[in-house]
């Protein structure tokens, strides 16, 4: 059993939005809340319907997982099908509570805890951090420089309460500052740890099952690094359950973390680029949350590889300016924060991805052509709702009058997520061995027109690859 620790303080988000109504959607929704809650895990789910998918044939909407009472349940409703994970998680980001926070615990190297509120403004060094070099659990650096002293004096026992509490009590660290807290002055708590600089954490992940101790290992990943993905190996179940392993994938934080080789045509080696992945509140803040313009779902993919500084690898060279400018903009706030790979870990643990439809028929490859042929722009054809933040395609006409190429894009997404067949447990077409990469196989034709092998270049000038491959 892995060391123990506070998982108040996670946050999971998952995400349903299923348009078509696929059965097996809410099936693995229901197991996989089921095993969040034996993890110990508070859940957060957002659910999205799309009352408006009935013009395009599809079943009518309702809310099927979620329920509008529940605080732990985020309830959407969005004007347009499109792929929407990414901005289903950013939106459900900003609601998570304060108290979900990633607090060092007693055994890791010095990190810091909390800093003033005047760090920046008034250029204080007041903070509170771990030390695992000595017997004091949280230690001060450096006087306020802007408190008078009898505020000082009282913050000063404030932190001795707290070191005789963390080092002779068996408490979290969170019971310990919360317990000393209460006897402070209000002058003293305006100045003590405010929560924005508390680092917090975020996992998003899809239709997963981990092995039991993933919690307490993901939080001590999370002491050495900033990003994590949340498995070392993961393996594709097959209709049939978790004993039907139909392909088996290291993750991409290992690949990085053992200098694998990353690359998108490589032969023998395939980086899974999903999944689950976790990270601190504060870089998840500072990169802007997840990119939420992948309105095809290529979102994991680039997330992994602009981790490393390389998202003009992940889509093709004749998509419009506009979506790879601001996918670059995006990749470089990320690489910044991931260090090129050097701040990215993993969990040492598998995963189970659970059946829900062929890989071949999520058109990894040619989903590309709804973006391409109908000249997709991430600036002028989406907007955000101001109050919701939910994402819609922005008609040039009016609100009552669709753009008839957006029209068309619309109709595109539909029939994309009809050709998925999420709900057929028919595995002939999929792989049996993980000899041949998936990103080599053809993708299943759907009703969209397809895209020539020549428009499939990658962003870069020594690479090529015939296919793209994500996670969803």
């Amino acid at each position: 059993m892995s060391e123990q620790h506070d998982l108040s303080q996670l946050g999971v988000i998952t995400v349903v939005f299923n348009p078509v109504r696929y059965e097996i959607r809410y099936k693995l929704y229901f197991e996989f809340k089921e095993h969040m809650a034996r993890s110990g895990i508070n859940l957060t789910t957002v659910e999205c319907i799309f009352p408006k998918a009935t013009k395009f044939g599809l079943p009518e909407q309702k809310f099927e997982v979620t329920r509008s009472d529940n605080p732990h349940d985020i309830q959407i409703i969005a004007p347009s099908v499109m792929w929407i994970k990414e901005n289903l998680i950013n939106i459900a980001a900003q609601r998570l509570p304060k108290h979900v926070r990633y607090t060092i615990d007693k055994t890791t190297d010095e990190k810091i805890y909390w800093k003033c509120e005047s760090a920046q403004s008034l250029k204080c060094k007041g903070r509170i951090h771990t030390n695992s070099l000595s017997t004091i659990i949280l230690h001060e650096t450096n006087n306020h420089n802007h408190l008078g002293k009898a505020v000082s004096s009282e913050i000063r026992i404030f932190e001795e309460k707290i070191r005789d509490r963390a080092i002779n009590y068996n408490e979290s660290t969170q019971t310990v500052i919360d317990n000393c807290l209460m006897n402070l002055s209000d002058n003293a708590v305006a100045r003590i740890p405010n929560f924005k600089h508390i680092k917090n954490l975020y996992i998003f992940c899809t239709t997963c099952k981990f092995c039991s101790d993933w919690p307490h290992l993901t939080i001590r990943a999370l002491q050495q690094y900033p990003i994590v993905q949340l498995f070392k190996v993961g393996f594709f179940n097959g209709s049939d359950g978790e004993k039907d392993v139909l392909r088996t994938d290291y993750s991409f934080g290992y690949s990085i973390c053992h200098n694998k080789p990353i690359a998108r045509h490589h032969p023998d080696w395939y980086a899974h680029p999903g999944y689950a992945w976790a990270m601190h509140r504060n870089a998840f803040d500072a990169i802007g949350g997840l990119l939420d313009f992948c309105i095809v779902g290529p979102g994991d993919l680039h997330f992994a590889y602009a981790l490393l500084g390389r998202i003009h690898e992940t889509y093709p060279c004749s998509l419009g300016k506009d979506y790879q400018q601001s996918a670059e903009e995006w990749g470089n706030r990320l690489a910044t924060i991931a260090g090129h790979g050097a701040n990215v870990g993993y969990v040492n643990t598998d995963l189970f991805h659970r059946w829900h439809g062929s890989r071949e028929s999520r058109g990894y490859n040619s989903r590309w052509s709804i973006l391409i042929d109908y000249q997709y722009s991430p600036v002028t054809d989406l907007r955000h709702d101001k109050i919701s933040g939910v994402i819609d395609f922005n008609s040039t006409l009016g609100e009552c009058i669709d753009d008839p190429r957006i029209k068309k894009m619309k109709q595109a997404m539909v029939n994309y997520f009809i050709s998925r067949n999420e709900d057929t447990t028919n595995t002939s077409k999929q792989e049996s061995t993980t000899e041949i990469p998936m990103q080599y196989q053809d993708a299943n034709n759907y009703p969209i027109t397809s895209v020539p092998n020549e428009q499939l270049l990658v962003n870069a000038s020594h690479h090529r690859s015939d296919a793209f491959h994500d996670a969803e």
